[in-house]
């Protein structure tokens, strides 16, 4: 393969590698976004059920 086609080749290779990582990592980020609500929803009503018992702290 001339030098051309290996400079065109390695291109390729660093587009699809940076693709991947930014699609791997908007991935991560909306499981740490679900993830972050339901701990957030899992603590709310932890504290609403403790305010909803009498003498609940």
């Amino acid at each position: 393969m001339s030098l051309t086609s290996w400079i065109f080749l390695s291109f390729l290779v660093v587009v699809a590698a940076a693709w991947a990582s930014v699609r791997v990592a908007a991935q991560f980020d909306a499981l740490f976004e679900s993830h972050s609500a339901a701990e957030a929803d899992r603590v709310g009503s932890e504290a609403q059920s403790r305010r909803a018992v009498p003498g609940g702290q």
